[in-house]
């Protein structure tokens, strides 16, 4: 018998600790809608014995820890029939729910008071506290994906339509967050379809901001007024939508729409935690009370994990938008869409250097083709139709050097040509000043393709004074 060492109070925590460990077992799971057969996102799993919980991801899935000998699980969402099913530990289950009605179970609510609104003000109250992008010495990594798909009329030949993304880019990031709007991502791993070797720098909040705290939440590059502000809370209609108890705490799901579709706004629902006044889940139909460039339909998704101190962090982001058609001789428009997955949350660690805003995006090294880590980063694998459009897209790419051709396009746009490792500058051939009057130059200076670190500018001119 061999003795593993005297009885402290941490070797007696440590062997507790293992032996609970083995008491513990994880049911996985994905939520179906029993009727369509889609997949539904933000459902609640709750434990019976335990009272944890969790929620289901924007696929439907979900994993919640269960005692080992086994538990029943409590599965509800807005809309449907809750039920209770056996769960057996370290199994995989299928949870198909039926539509259903709509109840609030204990609210107390007041003459002349929208329970909704008092319950909208302290997350307005709290909202600094729980922004996730206000978080200093924050980081972690995203796995994050953009692509368009053509759209057609009815009337469109089948024959010719395109089946497959004609955009479709992937990245693997890393975040520093040294504070609000101080942050700094390296982009570890991208590629893009048609152009090997090239990177789209697609990040998480280029999709989509990560939180609904400040006054407007900017989607591709739009920005709506969201409901967790002061005029928010001036500008929309808010509903008590159910009381879900979870745990010690109590989720309130809260509905709203704007008074009047005047402004760029949103209409959806939060699912509200009473502990801290954070939000948990989102989801939300774009609403285009104004001009809209580019977009004329959207909708966006939010799922946030709560981490060991009670602070809801972000898990997964979804967006689609569907594009104007912008003339008749055009007949497909598109579908935008960006789906962003967070892990390796890391809090309160002091993060290495000092921000710096010209070092804000990093592009890593020998990126632009799929990797290990860009496969091991996808929660799961691209589908067929992504597949294809790699396929198609990547044959063109080597065909037309289609890499090449936009390489050239962001040279020109900055007064530049590529020619092998050294870029002409365009800007520089022709200059009149009062000085030297009409000035003639050449300017040259090495590009990415001799060093990515800095290049090396060289100059020469002629000058014709002016009489």
């Amino acid at each position: 018998m061999r003795l593993l060492s005297r009885l402290t109070p941490f070797s007696l925590f440590l062997c507790l600790s293992l032996s609970a460990s083995l008491l513990t077992g994880q049911i996985r799971g994905v939520v179906f809608d029993g009727e369509s057969g889609e997949a539904l996102a933000f459902a609640q799993i709750q434990s019976i014995r335990t009272q944890e919980g969790c929620f289901s991801g924007l696929e439907g899935q979900f994993s919640l820890d269960i005692p080992a000998q086994g538990d029943s699980i409590r599965v509800s969402l807005l809309g449907y029939q809750a039920i209770v099913v056996a769960a057996r530990a370290n199994a995989s289950i299928k949870i198909e729910l039926l539509p259903g009605g709509i109840s609030l179970d204990n609210v107390e609510i007041f003459a002349g008071e929208n329970p909704a609104l008092r319950i909208m003000r302290n997350v307005v109250k709290l909202r600094t506290k729980n922004d996730p992008q206000k978080l200093k010495n924050f980081s972690f990594d995203s796995y994050n994906k953009l692509k368009a798909m053509p759209l057609y009329p009815d009337s469109y030949p089948d024959s010719s339509q395109i089946k497959f993304p004609i955009l479709l880019s992937e990245t693997v990031t890393h975040r520093d967050q040294y504070g609000f709007g101080k942050i700094k991502e390296v982009i570890q791993s991208a590629r893009l379809a048609g152009y090997p070797g090239e990177v789209l720098p697609i990040t998480a909040s280029d999709l989509q901001d990560l939180s609904f705290y400040q006054n407007f939440i900017g989607v591709i590059g739009q920005q709506f007024l969201s409901p967790v502000s002061p005029n928010g809370l001036r500008q929309y209609d808010f509903e008590l939508l159910e009381v879900l108890p979870f745990g010690a705490d109590t989720i309130f799901q809260i509905g709203f729409k704007p008074h009047k579709p005047n402004f760029d706004g949103l209409e959806g629902s939060f699912r509200i935690h009473s502990q801290n006044w954070a939000i948990s889940t989102a989801e939300a139909k774009l609403i285009f009370g104004g001009q809209s460039q580019l977009f004329t339909d959207g909708h966006i998704r939010q799922v946030c994990l709560e981490d060991s101190s009670g602070r809801w962090l972000p898990w997964q982001v979804y967006t689609i938008a569907e594009t104007k058609q912008y003339a008749k001789s055009m007949p497909m428009w598109f579908e935008v869409s960006g789906f962003s997955e967070f892990s390796n949350h890391q809090l309160g660690k002091d993060l290495k250097g000092n921000f710096r805003a010209d070092k804000a995006l990093i592009l890593s090294d020998d990126i632009g083709t799929e990797d290990s880590l860009l496969v091991a980063s996808r929660s799961k694998p691209i589908d067929s139709l992504e597949d294809a459009s790699y396929q198609f897209l990547d044959s063109l790419g080597r065909k037309f050097k289609l890499a090449l051709l936009l390489n050239q396009s962001f040279k020109l746009a900055n007064n530049r040509i590529g020619i092998g490792h050294m870029d002409l500058l365009l800007g520089q051939l022709y200059d009149r000043n009062e000085v030297e009057g009409s000035r003639f130059s050449l300017g040259i200076a090495t590009n990415e393709k001799l060093s990515q670190r800095g290049n090396i500018q060289f100059d020469a001119g002629y000058v014709i004074l002016d009489k």
